[in-house]
């Protein structure tokens, strides 16, 4: 939900303020539902002895992710038009959702 709305963020608010409230409210949905969800992923991909270390792993790289991400889009705001920004968020997200669709449980 949040790679879409990603990239309907600038058609959304060129149509107006209600369309562009429905699009950033589905992508903090998304947003909402992504951390609950991936929160089971470590218990149905590693075993019990390494339960704790993958969800610290887990853990760690989504606050790496937290760090750089905000970074990397803020100097790609800097030096594009708004719309790339958010083709960069969406776009992001969409390598996130193909690398999702690789993981394998045990």
């Amino acid at each position: 939900m949040y790679g879409i709305g990603a990239f309907l963020v600038p058609v959304a608010a060129r149509a107006g303020v209600l369309p562009l409230v429905l699009v950033v409210t589905a992508m903090g949905i998304g947003c909402a539902m992504f951390f609950a969800a991936t929160l089971a992923l470590p218990q149905g991909m590693v075993g019990e002895e390494v339960l704790g270390a993958a969800y610290g792993a887990f853990l760690t790289a989504q606050a790496l992710g937290m760090v750089l991400g905000p970074l990397f889009l803020g100097l790609v705001f800097d030096r594009a038009a708004t719309p790339v920004g958010f083709f960069a968020i969406g776009s992001i997200a969409a390598v996130g959702f193909a690398a999702s669709l690789r993981l394998e449980t045990a």
